[in-house]
């Protein structure tokens, strides 16, 4: 799974705007929250994932864990496609594919269902890019393990 699969590595930097418009930087967590980046890729069902991990918003506040939605496409494939972003709980970043490229996630441009999990230092200390990486039990599950 490219950069990803090295768990252990510090996590690519990133600065991007979300849906409103508002800076979201991963260096603006570090220290206080383990961050859920969730690549997702801007397709039909998107706003369905959205859904699924705001579900899990709670109780991953609960762990000290934010989630941070990066949905990855062209821009204005993004911007039609997140309807439901402004009703989430958490920031959704519109990613043209640079930022999944920097992780490792998607071969020519085109991204998978992808979570990395980044603790309060910056390093990745888990990755799922399984069909079942955004069900709620499982996420919260493996943050509960890397958070001991």
């Amino acid at each position: 799974m490219g950069y990803a699969s090295g768990v252990g590595r510090e996590a690519p930097p990133f600065l991007l705007k979300d849906v409103q418009g508002n800076e979201i930087s991963l260096a603006g967590y570090r220290g206080d929250w383990y961050v859920v980046v969730a690549f997702l890729p801007a397709r039909d069902g998107i706003n369905e994932s959205l859904a699924a991990l705001d579900a899990t918003t709670e109780e991953l506040w609960g762990l000290r864990a934010q989630i941070v939605g990066v949905v990855v496409g062209d821009p204005a494939d993004v911007d039609s496609r997140t309807k439901t972003a402004d009703r989430v709980a958490f920031p959704v970043l519109a990613d043209d594919g640079t930022l999944a490229r920097m992780y490792g996630i998607g071969r020519a441009g085109s991204a998978h269902k992808t979570v990395v999990i980044i603790d309060r230092a910056g390093k990745i200390v888990h990755t799922a890019d399984d069909a079942h990486c955004l069900v709620a039990e499982k996420l919260t599950s493996e943050l509960r393990r890397v958070v001991r």
